[in-house]
C-alpha cells in the first residue's frame, strides 16, 4: 500500500501540468503546451513539494515525447535532410563546439559539475534535456532552470529580434 500514498500528489501534479498546458495553449503562448505544463507542475510542486514522479510515469512521458518526435519524420523530411546534410553538419558541429566551451567555462569559473554544465549548455529541446540530464548524473533542476530561461527568452525576444534583423536585409 506504500505505493499509493503518493497518488494524491501525483494526481495534483499531473492536473496542474495539464491545466497549465491548456491555459498556455488557450492564450496562444508559443510552445504553450510545454511551457504551460512546466509552469503548472512547478506551481504545484512549490505549493506541495515532493519527490519526482515515479519512474513508470517518467518512462511513459519519454515514450510519448518520442512518438511526437518520430511522427515528424515524414518522407519529405528525410529527403530534405539528405540535401541539407553538409550545412546542417557544419551548423551542429559549431553548436556543439560552442556548447563545450560554455560547459568548460561553467565548470571552471562557476564550479558547476561537468554533467550539469554540459547538459545546461547543450543545444536542444527543454523536455528532452530535462528527461535525460538526471540519468546522466546532472543536477536536473539546474538544467531545467537554464533551458526554461532560454526557451522563455527565445519565445519572448525571438520574434522582435528576428523582425529587426530581417529589416537589415531588404532582399529577404
Amino acid at each position: 500500500m506504500k505505493r499509493w500514498k503518493d497518488a494524491p500528489r501525483i494526481i495534483l501534479v499531473l492536473g496542474g501540468a495539464f491545466a497549465g498546458g491548456l491555459a498556455a495553449e488557450a492564450l496562444s503562448v508559443p510552445a504553450g503546451a510545454v511551457l504551460g505544463s512546466l509552469l503548472g507542475a512547478l506551481a504545484v510542486n512549490l505549493w506541495r513539494p515532493g519527490r519526482r514522479l515515479p519512474k513508470p510515469f517518467r518512462e511513459v512521458g519519454k515514450m510519448l515525447l518520442g512518438t511526437v518526435v518520430g511522427l515528424s519524420f515524414a518522407p519529405e523530411l528525410m529527403s530534405a535532410i539528405l540535401t541539407l546534410l553538409l550545412p546542417v553538419t557544419v551548423g551542429v558541429t559549431l553548436l556543439i563546439g560552442i556548447g563545450l566551451l560554455v560547459a568548460l567555462a561553467l565548470n571552471r569559473w562557476f564550479g558547476w559539475d561537468m554533467p550539469t554544465a554540459l547538459y545546461s549548455s547543450t543545444p536542444g529541446g527543454l523536455s528532452e534535456l530535462a528527461l535525460t540530464a538526471h540519468e546522466a548524473g546532472a543536477q536536473g533542476h539546474i538544467v531545467v532552470a537554464v533551458h526554461t530561461v532560454r526557451v522563455v527568452i527565445i519565445v519572448l525576444l525571438g520574434p522582435p529580434v528576428l523582425t529587426l534583423l530581417l529589416g537589415l536585409w531588404p532582399d529577404t
